[in-house]
This record gives C-alpha cells, structure tokens and sequence, in this order.
C-alpha cells in the first residue's frame, strides 16, 4: 500500500521497480527492498501527466497489492543507495550537457543580434555575464571528472563528491539558464525556441535525487564525519 509520485517515465513502462518498506521503523535507512512488478498488476493505478520539461510521468497508487516471492530483487539497503548516487550522477551528467549548450546558444547569438549597430556581444557587461557563464560550466565539468574518477575506483571519497557535484551542478544551472533567458530576451520563452525546454530541464533536474540544500547538508555530514575519524586515528 501507498503511493509514488513523480515517476519519470512510468506512462512508457510495463514494469516498474518499487521500493518498500518491509521490516523496521519508518525513518530506517535499513528494511528498505526493490521489487519488480508488471505495471498491470492487480491494486496498481496509474495517473499520467505531463512535466514542466514536456517529459511524462506518473502519480502511482498501491492498494492492496500482493506479490510473490521471485518478485523481491534485494532487500540490501546498500544497493538502493547505490542506485540512487548513480542516477544522481546521470542528471548531473545531462545537466552538463544542457548548460554546454545553452552557453554555446547564447554566446553565438550575442555575436549576431546587433544594436545601435553592433553586434551586443561587444557590449562589455554582456561579455562578463557570458564570462560567469562559462566559469560555471567549466567549473562543474572539473567537479564531474573528480567524481566519475572517484566512482570507477570506488573511491571512499565518492559519496562526498557526488554531493559536492550536485550542489554545485544546482547552482550552475541557475546561473547558466537564467542567463541565457535574459541574454536572448523574449524569444527565449517561445516553444519555437530551445533555450526555454534546456531551462525548464535544468529546472528539474534541480529537484531529482535531493536539491542543492539537500546536498549542502550531506556534504556537511560526510566532512563531520571524516573529521571525527582523523581526529580518532
């Protein structure tokens, strides 16, 4: 029994991989397993609907739903976790790939729109807003090396950098898309117009596996706790 809201994609799928709690008290990070289930199962509804960023999803509710036993796909708390980073590291990885191309976007338009005559990437405030631009971007490609390093060794260090990438992808994006926006001007709202559907991506994004205050607050504890480790050693 319960509900699941914001599914990315469930319109599209025939199965569904649920999270469930089966054993311990309610805020336990163990007791926790996957299972895998066909979406037409009895006790299952599902509600469609469009996302700010023209993607689908599903608001879906469990009422009474019984399962075999071969459904369980693991009840290792470990292992969801570590889906979760990895598919915190997907976003951030797309998130990358929008800032890119909304700062190559905005930097070409700058060199054509012209005013009083020339083109306004020449006006000097506009070029230190496109320079803020792209140390955001380089700054959080750096953070997304270190981290994909760090998760290919399987570095102790790689929860904390996630967390690190994250907040600062969250932040990044908001100073990339918002520029773009007001660099381009109207036209960048328009539907026609790909600056509008990379803001409202990264807009989201922004929300997926915990928001920058969320991540902030993970850094601090994975620190606090490294520290107290130093100091005991």
């Amino acid at each position: 029994n319960g509900v699941k809201s914001v599914v990315s994609n469930g319109p599209y799928a025939d199965f569904l991989i649920v999270s469930a709690r089966i054993s311990g008290k309610k805020n336990s990070r163990d007791g926790i397993a996957l299972f895998a289930m066909n979406k037409n199962t009895p006790g299952v509804q599902c509600d469609d609907y469009v996302t700010i960023d023209g993607r689908r999803a599903s608001e879906i509710t469990f009422s009474e739903v019984k399962l075999d036993l071969d459904a369980l796909i693991s009840s290792d708390s470990g292992i969801l976790d570590k889906l979760l980073d990895r598919a915190c590291f997907a976003v951030c990885a797309e998130a990358l790939g929008a800032m890119r191309r909304l700062v190559a976007m905005t930097i070409d338009y700058c060199q054509q729109r012209k005013q009083f005559g020339q083109p306004i990437g020449s006006f000097q405030v506009l070029q230190h807003r496109m320079v803020d631009m792209y140390i955001a971007l380089e700054l959080s490609q750096s953070l997304l090396l270190a981290t994909a390093n760090a998760i290919s060794v399987e570095s102790d260090d790689q929860k904390r950098l996630l967390s690190a990438l994250k907040f600062k992808v969250d932040k990044s994006a908001r100073i990339i898309s918002y520029g773009a926006v007001q660099l381009h001007g109207g036209i960048a709202m328009t539907d026609e117009f790909a600056v509008g559907h990379y803001f409202k991506r990264l807009t989201l994004i922004g929300k997926q596996f915990g928001n920058a205050d969320f991540h902030l607050e993970r850094y601090r504890n994975y620190n606090a706790v490294n520290t107290s480790a130093g100091e005991v050693g």
